[in-house]
């Protein structure tokens, strides 16, 4: 068993953490999985290894996913936690999914890579826009992102065994809302001392 959080093998304490049969150790979640579909499976049509341009519009979308359409996700949920003003938050984020409702509506029901077989960056899309149930964002005005999600849920059907994924969302909500009401807790525990 390995010590995750030790400096040797993640100085920056990220999960999750991958450490293969052969010692090589890698953190965040994009590459790892792009390291285990080269490593295992190179021409697979998740991350193609034999097309390149395909390869790097995965990977624009997976930077995209992390850099731009996380943040604005996690700044609303912060801004709500925290009780400060989510407006620019929230006006933050109607725009960058406006951008990838755009972006969508012109792809007419690709995958963002093109074509109809699901990639890497649009599981990681979608595990990033299931956040939008979680800070209960109304999305009902971008069809083509409402589409998009329900079109990667049901390619990723078959890998959900037993409700797997819904059974980890639920607990997730549940856990923010109790880390929540601690927080709430703490701070006003702390306002009276």
């Amino acid at each position: 068993m390995y010590n995750f959080l030790s400096p040797q093998i993640n100085p920056f304490h990220c999960i999750p953490t991958l450490v293969d049969t052969d010692g090589f150790t890698l953190w965040e979640s994009a590459a790892i999985a792009s390291y285990l579909i080269q490593s295992r499976k190179p021409n697979c049509h998740l991350y193609p290894a034999k097309d390149l341009k395909k390869r790097l519009t995965i990977d624009q979308f997976l930077l995209y996913n992390t850099g731009t359409l996380y943040r604005s996700l996690t700044d609303v949920h912060y801004a709500n936690f925290q009780g400060t003003d989510p407006v620019p938050k929230v006006e933050r984020l109607k725009e960058v999914l406006g951008t990838v409702n755009s972006f969508l509506e012109g792809h007419k029901g690709q995958m963002v890579a093109g074509g109809d077989k699901l990639t890497l960056a649009d599981i990681a899309l979608y595990v990033n826009l299931s956040y939008i149930e979680v800070i209960k964002f109304d999305i009902t005005e971008l069809a083509a992102l409402k589409k998009y999600i329900a079109q990667v849920k049901e390619a990723l059907a078959p890998y959900n065994v037993n409700g797997w994924y819904e059974q980890q969302h639920s607990l997730l909500i549940k856990l923010l809302a109790d880390f929540k009401v601690k927080f709430a807790e703490d701070q006003a525990k702390a306002k009276t001392q």
